[in-house]
């Protein structure tokens, strides 16, 4: 049984502008959770990652992996980080947190009803990649050793269909080429995509051939607020379609659609900004 999970509700346009800008950040590049296993007998830990471009027109991208087991563990610094492919990828760096904090409950009265602690411990390893093809990371923790191997996929149109537009509409056009050579359209003047009508908008997608849905949302940005509607699925579906009522083309939109790689498990995100009724193409 798919399970889906469904949430809308309004942001505050300062925290909203913090959570997009922090997004767009990682867009270049999709990649997942590596997956690990160990050497024992090299006492190497082993893991490996699937990453596709974002663009047909980019001659490199940057993106990152976590090194596993890292969560929870207090790591002091990464020792030769090293690439077997300077052509396909190689490290830029890494990053090490080892925050702890102790939290403390009060009731109205002052009296102290919890307390616990946690711990905000990772590290990741950031590269460029520069075309596709397999690269080997290597490194070192301490005495441990570890390999991760990175493979890199070139774009390609995940989405048949696209579809943005209010449910009164009879035909419905399809933006699902837009997207052929890139992932992301952020121009507003640009991409030609408007809702016509007030009222009830919906956001409708199909997969290419190879990928599912795995989650997808539409926002609403007026002047003070913006409202959104998303959806996720946890096992992937071929098509899906969400709505957000009482939408208006006063504002300008943006629509996500997530999707996974049924064979290589990578990801990649589509997204699109919705012209405001008033803005010229």
């Amino acid at each position: 049984m798919k399970k889906v999970f469904e949430r809308g509700s309004k942001l505050n346009k300062k925290v909203l502008t913090k959570i997009v800008a922090g997004a767009l950040s990682f867009a270049l590049l999709f990649t997942v959770a590596p997956a690990v296993k160990s050497e024992a007998a090299d006492n190497v830990i082993t893991s490996s990652s699937s990453v596709y471009f974002s663009s047909k027109n980019i001659s490199y991208s940057s993106s990152s992996f976590t090194v596993p087991n890292s969560n929870g563990k207090t790591i002091k610094t990464i020792k030769n980080l090293k690439t077997s492919n300077k052509n396909v990828a190689e490290p830029t760096g890494f990053s090490i947190s080892n925050n702890s904090y102790h939290t403390k409950y009060y009731d109205l009265n002052g009296t102290l009803k919890n307390e616990y602690n946690s711990d905000s411990k990772y590290a990741y390893i950031s590269y460029k990649a520069t075309k596709p093809g397999k690269a080997n990371f290597t490194y070192q923790i301490g005495k441990q050793k570890y390999k991760h191997t990175i493979t890199v996929y070139a774009y390609s149109n995940p989405v048949s269909k696209l579809s943005i537009y209010n449910t009164s509409e009879k035909k419905p056009k399809n933006y699902a080429k837009l997207f052929n050579t890139s992932s992301y359209i952020y121009s507003y003047n640009n991409n030609g995509i408007k809702v016509p009508k007030n009222g009830k908008v919906k956001l409708s997608a199909t997969a290419a051939k190879g990928w599912v849905i795995t989650s997808m949302s539409i926002y609403n940005n007026l002047t003070d607020t913006t409202h959104y509607k998303s959806r996720s699925y946890s096992n992937g579906v071929n098509s899906a379609s969400i709505a957000l009522p009482e939408y208006s083309n006063k504002g300008t939109g943006r629509v996500y659609v997530n999707l996974r790689n049924t064979k290589t498990n990578g990801t990649c995100q589509i997204t699109a900004y919705v012209n405001a009724a008033t803005t010229n193409k």
